[in-house]
């Protein structure tokens, strides 16, 4: 599985690896939804390092509209990306940033791990997430 997800205290980590599709994330999404650990306002974190997917267009518009159902999921409105060293995906993810801002979803893209939890949390990441993955 190219997808996987976890609870780490308030936050749900959706780590992508290789090529995966929208339907691998809507399925980690949905699975961290029901987990009954999960708060309501749970916050997301996306670990997109080792992602090698080819994204279109379509791909972002699916994604787009997945981030800004987040909230009537019950998630937290902010959601952090860290990405790989490639200048196109962190450039996909600030154009997500725009286009999502004035929708009420508060994007933010890193390419380090520890300022996406210092952000996401306000403070710093919690205890054994370290980004020393």
């Amino acid at each position: 599985m190219s997808v996987a997800w976890e609870l780490r205290g308030p936050v749900l980590v959706v780590t992508t690896s290789g090529a995966y599709t929208n339907e691998e994330v809507d399925t980690a999404l949905g699975a961290g939804a029901a987990d009954p650990r999960r708060v309501p306002g749970t916050l997301v974190l996306f670990d997109g390092r080792q992602s090698q997917a080819k994204l279109t267009k379509g791909d972002m518009e699916w994604r787009a509209a997945r981030l800004e159902s987040l909230p009537r999921l019950g998630f937290g409105p902010r959601v952090a990306f860290v990405v790989n060293a490639q200048p196109h995906r962190f450039g996909l993810g600030r154009m997500l940033e725009l286009r999502l801002e004035p929708r009420g979803v508060d994007v933010r893209i890193f390419s380090d791990m520890d300022q996406a939890w210092a952000w996401l949390a306000g403070a710093q990441a919690p205890e054994g997430c370290d980004g020393a993955d």
